[in-house]
């Protein structure tokens, strides 16, 4: 295909969309003027007036919902802080509140066999689940 024929199709395809945006412009102005005719001036009046209320409370409605709304800045999963003078710094860890009670679990956990009183307690906990420390263990260092 050469450029002229290309351009020969764009131009078809342009026309056949106006003719399609003018045969509906049509079909809604005769339906609009056959309605429109159908009723008395102050019906027209009530209409048009509760039409244009309704726009302008739409429009009223998004405009100060726009300037209230507070800015959403969202930073990149891949955002790599840096110095002003170049250097890379370190990313900080994500909180996880989480990894601080298995923390605190495994301290008691090991304040339990070092107490000659708690070393009972400790044991009945190993019993019951055998693979809890290494479940703490695995969780505090992923």
């Amino acid at each position: 295909m050469n450029k002229k024929d290309i351009k020969a199709g764009n131009e078809r395809a342009r026309n056949n969309i106006k003719k399609g945006f003018h045969s509906y412009r049509n079909f809604l102005s005769e339906k609009l003027a056959q309605w429109d005719e159908r009723l008395s001036i102050r019906q027209k009046w009530v209409v048009y007036s509760a039409l244009l209320f309704v726009i302008i409370s739409l429009l009223s409605w998004k405009l100060v919902r726009t300037i209230n709304s507070p800015a959403q800045v969202y930073a990149a999963d891949s955002f790599e802080p840096t110095d002003p003078y170049g250097v890379k710094m370190e990313k900080l860890p994500k909180y996880d509140p989480m990894k601080g009670r298995a923390i605190y679990m495994r301290e008691y956990l090991d304040s339990l066999r070092s107490d000659p009183t708690g070393k009972i307690t400790y044991d009945s906990i190993v019993r019951a689940r055998p693979g809890l420390l290494d479940s703490i263990s695995f969780y505090i260092n992923r």
